[in-house]
């Protein structure tokens, strides 16, 4: 029996040590940089476009304060750069991952479905459809999507 713990206790170090080796052996994923990004702004690395040429900026969180400058969203081209269009954002927070900050979801690199992440649900979906690297149309619905409907919007694409 004594052997028996001998063997598994030797048997979960050996099995620790190995993980740690794989997971030292990984790079580090590295943030992409964008050097033509003003500086009160960051990229959000979620709602970059299949082919990298667009994304919403979110504005640069101050982590010692909770208070949100009030700077827009914005939907760009990021080579070169180029201010698509401003985000509305009736409430919440502009910073990303905050509550009423926006999402994307991208259908191709010329489409995408922008919406507020609110705490039940979310708010003001715009689909945003850019042709010449300008925004063509912009199409919203009602004020407040279930994510029912997000879903199925998502599904459809």
């Amino acid at each position: 029996m004594k052997s028996l713990f001998v063997s598994v206790a030797l048997l979960m170090s050996f099995a620790s040590a190995i993980r740690a080796q794989e997971e030292s052996a990984s790079p580090a994923a590295e943030k992409k940089s964008y050097p033509e990004v003003p500086k009160e702004y960051e990229v959000g690395e979620t709602t970059v476009s299949p082919d990298g040429r667009f994304a919403i900026l979110y504005e640069v969180r101050d982590e010692d304060s909770n208070v949100d400058p009030g700077l827009p969203n914005l939907l760009v081209r990021l080579k070169p750069y180029a201010e698509l269009e401003e985000i509305e954002n009736n409430q919440g927070v502009t910073w990303e991952d905050g509550r009423g900050a926006p999402e994307a979801k991208w259908n191709g690199n010329s489409t995408v479905a922008i919406w507020h992440a609110m705490k039940w649900g979310h708010e003001d979906l715009a689909v945003y459809e850019i042709e010449n690297d300008k925004v063509k149309r912009v199409q919203k619905s009602g004020q407040r999507s279930s994510n029912i409907s997000i879903v199925i919007f998502a599904n459809d694409f």
